[in-house]
């Protein structure tokens, strides 16, 4: 085990047993009855301080993602290029508050960005032109958002080559 793991164990186990340990204390001379509810409080108090320190993203919604410009393609490509400009996400990182990303599409359906490491591998609440997405598909440097109600198969590497070559 590594030390990092180790010293986020320790600090886990710390946020648990300090509010149950002060909470028993103050309720010592109130009873019993007291002692195990104050227990009981400190144990939610202290799960509560860990989650919403190390699972922070599981407290907070997903990132929200505008995709503006009309185009009529039901898949959305977004594809890294060195020469586009970056990904700007408004908003917090902390839990409860929301993050929005804006991406403007070109009437093929092709958005290019300079990475899509701020929006890749987490949930993500994508909308165009009203529309929601029925699902996202990323592949290392490029992902696709697509729009298409009915389930039907695309081949996701090929719509992307397809995208670039136009």
């Amino acid at each position: 085990m590594g030390g990092l793991a180790v010293a986020i164990g320790v600090a886990m186990i710390v946020m648990v047993t300090v509010p149950v340990i002060v909470l028993v204390l103050v309720a010592k001379r109130f009873g019993t009855a007291a002692m195990v509810g104050a227990l009981l409080v400190g144990l939610v108090i202290g799960v509560l301080a860990v989650s919403a320190t190390f699972f922070e993203s599981s407290w907070s919604p997903p990132m929200r993602v505008v995709l503006e410009g009309q185009t009529s393609e039901q898949q959305i490509v977004v594809v890294t290029d060195e020469k586009a400009p970056p990904i700007e996400v408004t908003g917090l990182s902390l839990p409860f508050m929301r993050q929005t990303a804006v991406l403007r599409v070109a009437p093929n359906g092709l958005v290019r960005v300079k990475s899509v490491a701020p929006i890749y591998g987490q949930p993500l609440d994508v909308t165009n032109e009203g529309r929601t997405t029925s699902g996202v598909a990323g592949m290392g440097d490029a992902m696709v958002f697509d729009f298409n109600p009915s389930p039907e198969y695309v081949d996701y590497k090929e719509l992307i080559k397809k995208r670039l070559a136009q």
